[in-house]
């Protein structure tokens, strides 16, 4: 572990550390003169089903985050299948009760957040579940000592706790390069954070679990997923911290694939939402895994994941897939759009990347296997070959080659008529494209390009004169490249 006021040997140690490749690695922690490496064990599933679960009967049970869509449905399995009762951690209090018709007659549009918890809470109440709604900030201590104190006086005991707190829309995701404090504050404050408070609050009591609810995240990355993957990842190391001195395992984090929730709504939004409908936790596939969660012993942290873990692993994590030029070995991918027209020429671009040579240049490319990572990859194989700029986002929003074709020419167009190749911006972008080349980088690169297309001249000449390069000639940065990628993911959050 690094001290606060680290010395020289260890930068150089961790900076070695961090150069060297690890193939097969997930992870790796140095701690005094010892290296550790993580990994990962497939839990037979008939010894997640056999033990008894730590759930009882008229159990009283905390959940912070509690009117979200994953705390409700956990809530509503507890009042249900064990006539539980409920004290529902919220960060914003609701509008007084009698209020609540009036409130949802005003506010009929499905996006008001308000008026879906009131939904929440009144189907819990409909399953005759007995609720406590506590509005508080799971990261005040303050505040949740008085919470509890409620319970208490309320119920006369608490059994257990699902901590379910974050921030769940993919709006609030962001690359390295524009992640600042303030908004890696947006998930470290009510996971990292919160959980830091939870178990200072709770060191006292006799808990039956603690359950954390991170994210695969944590273990594989993703597009855009640093700031929250770290987050998850900090509750997965704070299990088994919380854990070290006790006879039993108490804190268990559960690093949960994507659940199943609006996805009418992401499929609308996104090519991603459709192609996650075959990979998403269904609801009662989820509040099963964690009845066997909860049966478990002596594990502090179990990742669950609908397709082989290892096989994506493997893909996104241990293995460091260098791409750059794969498709131009292919010998299509040259010069200008004079065999067969830019069309057919993106739509061998798309057909090597995906394996499949007669692929229909209006087919999806979600819809046959294709992800993120590989769409990024394809534009930066497209810058290189094909000189145009193109947003991830726009592709995104329709993944084939022949909407890819559209933008590549409307790009051209741009071009040509602003006379853009021989500008400054130009130039910049030349220098970040070479700085960036490996495909490793590639998320940030797609930030970076656009910060760069935002920018005023005067910002431009600026970032140019600081690199000492001119627009006609611009140079390659060293950088050191590293030995493993991300994994682009997308998440309906827990």
């Amino acid at each position: 572990d690094i001290p606060a006021d680290p010395d020289d040997r260890v930068l150089t140690l961790l900076a070695d550390e961090l150069a060297a490749p690890h193939v097969g690695e997930v992870a790796v922690a140095l701690r005094g003169r010892t290296r550790w490496v993580a990994g990962m064990e497939r839990l037979p599933l008939r010894e997640a089903h056999a033990a008894a679960s730590r759930l009882r009967q008229g159990g009283v049970y905390l959940i912070t985050g509690g009117l979200g869509e994953i705390g409700t449905t956990i809530g509503g399995m507890l009042a249900r299948d064990y006539g539980a009762r409920l004290a529902l951690l919220v960060r914003d209090p609701l509008p007084p009760r009698e209020e609540w018709d009036d409130w949802l007659e005003q506010h009929p549009d499905a996006g008001d957040e308000t008026a879906q918890r009131i939904t929440r809470l009144r189907r819990l109440e409909e399953l005759g579940a007995e609720v406590l709604v506590l509005a508080a900030d799971v990261a005040d201590e303050g505040a949740i000592r008085e919470a509890l104190a409620r319970v208490d006086e309320r119920f006369g005991a608490l059994h257990g706790v699902v901590h379910a707190a974050g921030l769940p829309n993919e709006q609030y995701d962001r690359t390295v390069t524009a992640s600042t404090l303030e908004q890696c504050a947006w998930h470290f404050t009510p996971k990292a954070h919160g959980q830091i408070v939870l178990e200072r609050v709770l060191a006292d009591r006799d808990l039956d679990f603690c359950l954390l609810m991170s994210s695969l995240a944590s273990v594989l990355g993703g597009l855009r997923l640093c700031a929250y993957g770290a987050a998850n990842h900090f509750m997965d190391a704070a299990a088994a911290r919380a854990n070290r001195g006790r006879e039993r395992a108490v804190w268990i984090a559960a690093d949960w694939d994507v659940w199943q929730h609006h996805q009418d709504e992401k499929r609308a939004l996104s090519a991603i939402g459709r192609v996650m409908d075959d990979k998403a936790i269904q609801p009662d596939e989820g509040l099963e895994a964690i009845r066997r969660i909860l049966g478990l012993r002596d594990v502090s942290q179990v990742s669950v994941s609908t397709w082989d873990l290892n096989q994506r692993l493997d893909r996104w994590v241990r293995v460091a897939r260098d791409q750059a030029g794969a498709l131009s070995e292919t010998g299509r991918v040259v010069g200008d759009a004079s065999d067969g027209g830019l069309l057919e020429q993106v739509r061998r671009m798309v057909a090597d990347a995906l394996g499949e040579p007669e692929l229909d240049a209006g087919a999806d490319i979600f819809d046959h296997g294709g992800d993120s990572l590989m769409i990024v990859q394809l534009l930066s194989d497209v810058r290189a070959h094909l000189k145009v700029e193109v947003p991830l986002a726009d592709v995104l929003n329709e993944p084939t080659a022949r909407a890819l074709t559209a933008l590549i020419e409307a790009r051209h167009a741009a071009d040509r008529t602003s006379g853009a190749s021989g500008s400054p911006e130009a130039a910049l972008l030349a220098l970040i494209e070479a700085e960036f080349a490996e495909p490793y980088f590639a998320a940030e690169l797609e930030n970076l390009l656009a910060r760069v297309e935002a920018m005023d001249p005067a910002e431009v000449a600026a970032a140019l004169a600081e690199q000492a390069v001119t627009p006609a000639t611009p140079r390659a940065l060293t950088t050191p490249a590293p030995t493993t990628a991300p994994a682009p993911t997308e998440k309906e959050r827990v």
